[in-house]
C-alpha cells in the first residue's frame, strides 16, 4: 500500500497512514502512526588569518557562517577578544538555532604581530673646529592614537665618526637599537649625516657683504662697479673659533648669472689687477681672492657670483654694473 504523511517536512510530529478499499474477498481496513522530526544539527564555522598586522585599533579580521540541512546558510557575527594589542586574540561566533536546526558555536584564535616603527637619526651640521652636536632621532610611523610616550621606552644609541678636529666633509651618524623597547612594535633603524662647514663670515671688500646671499632688487645694498672693470673677489674660510683654515681644495668662481636692472651710480673704486686666468680662487695671506673681470657684460644690471666650497656649499653676492 501507499503511505500518505502529513507534517513530514519540519521538525515535530508527523503522521503516516495507510489504507485497504477492500476486495471481493475481503473487506477494508486502514492504520495511521506517528513519528518525531528531530531538529538537524547546524555547524558553525570562523575563520581567521593566521597573524594580522598590529594596527593600533581593535582588529576585526574574521568572518563566521552556519551551515545545515534544508539550505540552511548564513553568515553570523563575531565576538573578538584580545584583538587590539599584539599577541594571540580570539575569535567566536554562536547560532541560537531554528525551528528545524539545533544551535552550534565555534571558536579560533589568530596572532596580532608587530608593527614597525622608523627610528631615524636625524642629521646634522657643524662649523669645523667645533664640538659635535647632541646627536638626536626622529620616530615615525605609529598608529591609532599611540605616541612616543605610551608605546615606546628607552632610546637608541647614537654615535659618529666625526670629532671636534675632523676637516669639512660628510661623517655618517650610526644608530643601534640600544635600549629601544616596545610590545606592539619592532623598529627599523635609519642612519643620517653628520657635514662639517667651513665658518664663511661674508665676502670682503671691496664688496658689500649686506648683498650676500640675496634675492636682489632696485633697492638691494650691494656695490655699484664700473662695467668693463676688474673685480677682486674675496673671502676667508674659518674654524668656528674665527681662525683661518685653508681649503682642502680650491674654491671655484660661479656666475655671472644677470639679474634685475639698477639705475645707482657706480660707488666702488675702480681696480686695475689682471683678471684670473681659469675658475679657482688663489690663497693669499689667508685670503682667497679671484679678480673678476666684467668686460662684455651689459651695465646697468645686477650680477650674483658665488665661490663653490669644497664643503658642499655655494657662498653667493650680488653686485651692480654701471
Amino acid at each position: 500500500l501507499s503511505v500518505t504523511y502529513g507534517s513530514n517536512t519540519n521538525a515535530g510530529t508527523a503522521s503516516a497512514s495507510a489504507s485497504f478499499a477492500g476486495d471481493a474477498n475481503h473487506t477494508g481496513s486502514s492504520d495511521s502512526t506517528t513519528f518525531t522530526i528531530d531538529k538537524a544539527p547546524s555547524t558553525t564555522t570562523v575563520t581567521c588569518p593566521a597573524t594580522v598586522v598590529y594596527t593600533g585599533s581593535p582588529i576585526t579580521p574574521c568572518s563566521a557562517a552556519v551551515t545545515g540541512a534544508g539550505g540552511l546558510s548564513q553568515t553570523l557575527s563575531v565576538t573578538y577578544g584580545s584583538n587590539t594589542g599584539v599577541g594571540t586574540a580570539s575569535a567566536a561566533a554562536s547560532y541560537a538555532g531554528d525551528a528545524n536546526h539545533l544551535s552550534s558555536s565555534n571558536s579560533t584564535t589568530f596572532g596580532i604581530t608587530k608593527a614597525t616603527l622608523l627610528v631615524s637619526a636625524n642629521s646634522l651640521s657643524k662649523t669645523i673646529g667645533a664640538a659635535n652636536p647632541p646627536l638626536t632621532y626622529t620616530i615615525t610611523g605609529f598608529l591609532g592614537t599611540d605616541t612616543a610616550a605610551s608605546s615606546v621606552t628607552g632610546s637608541p644609541s647614537l654615535s659618529t665618526t666625526a670629532t671636534t678636529g675632523s676637516p669639512v666633509g660628510s661623517y655618517p651618524i650610526s644608530i643601534a637599537a640600544g635600549t629601544l623597547a616596545s610590545v606592539n612594535y619592532q623598529f627599523t633603524l635609519v642612519g643620517a649625516t653628520l657635514t662639517v662647514y667651513y665658518r664663511f663670515d661674508g665676502f670682503l671688500q671691496p664688496i658689500n657683504d649686506t648683498a650676500h646671499s640675496q634675492t636682489c632688487g632696485a633697492t638691494c645694498p650691494i656695490s655699484i662697479f664700473k662695467a668693463g672693470s676688474t673685480i677682486p673677489v674675496k673671502f676667508e674660510l674659518k674654524r668656528s673659533d674665527g681662525s683661518i683654515v685653508p681649503a682642502n681644495a680650491p674654491p671655484t668662481f660661479t656666475g655671472p648669472v644677470k639679474g634685475g636692472k639698477t639705475t645707482d651710480p657706480v660707488d666702488e673704486s675702480a681696480y686695475t689687477e689682471l683678471p684670473t686666468p681659469g675658475s679657482s680662487f688663489s690663497l693669499n695671506g689667508g685670503q682667497y681672492q679671484y679678480n673678476w673681470s666684467t668686460k662684455g657684460l651689459q651695465a646697468g644690471y645686477y650680477y650674483r657670483i658665488g665661490a663653490v666650497l669644497d664643503d658642499g656649499t655655494v657662498q653667493y653676492v650680488y653686485i651692480g654694473l654701471r
